[in-house]
């Protein structure tokens, strides 16, 4: 609407002022910019591009209202429309809002203003930064279901594949079902095992013949020593005046029934049963032979001459001198030299005793020094436990413990692993000897067994805490004038502990052991392993034959701090 000034003489006498009002379509195109149109979530807006057209159908109302501009006007009224619509939309249904809109503007609108709307059509867009919101999001979902549908493919595929698998592993179980059923009457010993191997692996006739001449081989080279060690230690003890011309018959009759001959007394049990011993372990031999004197931290603590009386207290060290031999038994010598000789002629070997025991307790250092070859020790003591479970009748005649200590000494049941944990404390580990071995053999004895003197393996890889003091405790474990179960103590030192130290711990010099030069931790604990196995299982052989005394020779990458042969007497309560 514009306003005229200029007004015709007829008018004039009329009008004092004209309104020229357009009456005419308008069409316009245009965006919301000013005015966003809020989505749902209040933090992305809608953009609006608006195709109009309207026309003034009242120009009374435009000229009494001062109407200037008709797309102001119209843009108002179209923004106040959509903004309250747009809101309960979210930013990704703009399709959705761009159709209620449209819905809403099918028809003419009449403004109060004198314009009339007669043509309206809205297109809704996001804005930049929820396009590209929409967008990402749009891609990951894409993305997620080609992942879901890989996912199914490789599903199927492996279900297929398990299925296939399952069917190849019936196929295979009937296959050596049918072969073991074919094999059942064929041995499970050596010769057995490769006759099987043969029959489903005839290429490898080569390989096995080869492997059979090998074997035959080791086992003349085992019995080879056997036989040298046998020579070695029977020289030994007759060069000593321990084997007597009343032993040789016994003797004759045993080694005419290990090459198949028979003579008057061939068929009487040896002591330890014969037979080669595997290399690298360590001969035990039974011997009935005098107990060496043990060494105590602070001197030397001898034990009594009658190492069998059990039932009362042993005399004191100063008495050991005076008090005559039980009937029968051999008079100990004092430990002179490197060696130990016996002075009377030995005592008869004992009646087997089925109930008779020795307890055995293996103490092993679990402190920090010891972490490089407890896994060793570990598997000794399994297979240690093994062996014992292979024979019941040796496993009955030993009471077998294993303690394992560092700040603190423990329990270790057959489940139970060394692991390495703080500094070794001595005295810890031999307050529980003390507390653990008189109560273990008086519970023996209450079950009316013939209890032999306990016998420790003392294993360690470090010195003990400095300044402990654990010199006090160790003698009254081993003072056998104040403990009447005092127990015999081999010391086996690994890595750093001092030879020294060893044979302080050792009830006597000759029973202990250190690794030679060049010889690891790791490779000095597999050794001694295999070394307490035997050693273990001789003693428990010996227990059954009645004749529990042994010599004990040096473990294999070992050396003794005294260099002669020990004698472990028998001590057992009647």
């Amino acid at each position: 609407m514009r306003v005229s000034k200029q007004l015709s003489w007829g008018q004039r006498s009329k009008y004092v002022r004209r309104y020229e009002v357009d009456m005419g379509d308008h069409h316009r195109t245009a965006k919301l910019q000013s005015t966003p149109l809020p989505s749902a979530d209040q933090a992305h807006c809608f953009e609006a591009t608006i195709d109009v057209s309207f026309r003034v159908t009242d120009p009374e109302e435009i000229v009494r209202r001062n109407v200037q501009d008709g797309l102001s006007l119209v843009y108002r009224h179209l923004a106040a429309l959509f903004r309250p619509v747009a809101r309960h939309f979210a930013i990704e249904d703009a399709a959705g809002l761009e159709t209620h809109l449209n819905q809403r503007c099918g028809g003419a609108m009449k403004l109060d203003e004198g314009v009339t709307i007669f043509r309206c059509n809205v297109s809704i867009a996001p804005d930049a930064a929820a396009a590209g919101h929409v967008r990402e999001r749009t891609k990951l979902q894409r993305e997620l279901e080609l992942g879901q549908q890989r996912f199914d493919v490789e599903q199927a595929a492996q279900q297929h594949r398990l299925l296939l698998d399952a069917e190849n592993q019936r196929a295979r179980l009937a296959r050596e079902a049918t072969e073991q059923s074919a094999l059942a009457g064929t041995p499970m010993d050596l010769q057995g095992l490769l006759n099987r191997h043969l029959q489903t692996h005839p290429g490898d006739t080569t390989y096995v013949m080869d492997m059979l001449l090998k074997v035959k081989e080791a086992e003349g080279r085992q019995r080879q020593l056997y036989d040298e060690r046998s020579v070695d230690l029977f020289r030994f003890l007759t060069d000593r005046g321990i084997i007597q011309p009343a032993d040789v018959e016994v003797l004759r009759g045993q080694a005419l029934g290990r090459i198949g001959l028979t003579g008057p007394t061939a068929q009487q049990p040896p002591a330890i049963p014969p037979g080669p011993a595997p290399d690298g372990v360590p001969t035990i031999t039974s011997l009935p032979a005098p107990t060496s004197a043990p060494p105590g931290p602070g001197g030397p603590v001898r034990p009594s001459a009658d190492s069998t009386a059990w039932d009362e207290p042993l005399p004191p060290p100063e008495l050991d001198r005076a008090r005559p031999a039980a009937p029968g038994a051999a008079e100990i010598p004092p430990v002179t030299g490197d060696s130990v000789a016996s002075t009377a002629d030995p005592e008869p070997p004992a009646q087997a005793a089925p109930n008779s025991v020795i307890p055995v307790y293996v103490v092993l250092d679990e402190s920090a020094a010891g972490a490089d070859f407890l896994g060793e020790l570990n598997d000794g003591l399994e297979e240690l436990r093994t062996v014992l479970a292979a024979e019941p009748a040796v496993a009955a005649s030993v009471r077998l413990s294993v303690i394992g200590f560092a700040e603190d000494a423990r329990l270790c049941g057959a489940r139970d692993r060394l692991r390495a944990r703080s500094s070794a404390s001595y005295s810890a580990a031999f307050e529980e000897l003390l507390s653990r071995v008189p109560r273990d053999v008086d519970e023996l004895k209450g079950e009316g067994q013939r209890v032999h003197r306990p016998l420790v393996f003392f294993v360690v890889g470090s010195g003990p805490q400095g300044g402990e003091p654990w010199a006090d405790v160790y003698r009254r474990l081993v003072d056998r004038a104040t403990q009447r179960y005092a127990p015999n103590i081999v010391a086996a030192g690994l890595g750093g502990a001092e030879p020294e130290l060893i044979s302080r711990i050792a009830t006597s010099p000759d029973i202990a052991f250190t690794t030679l030069p060049g010889v690891t931790p790791r490779t000095g604990a597999q050794r001694f392993a295999a070394f307490l196995t035997a050693s273990v299982l001789g003693f428990g052989r010996m227990v059954l034959s009645g004749s529990p005394s042994l010599a004990m020779e040096t473990p294999p990458g070992f050396q003794r701090t005294n260099t002669s042969m020990t004698f472990l007497g028998k001590g057992t309560l009647p």
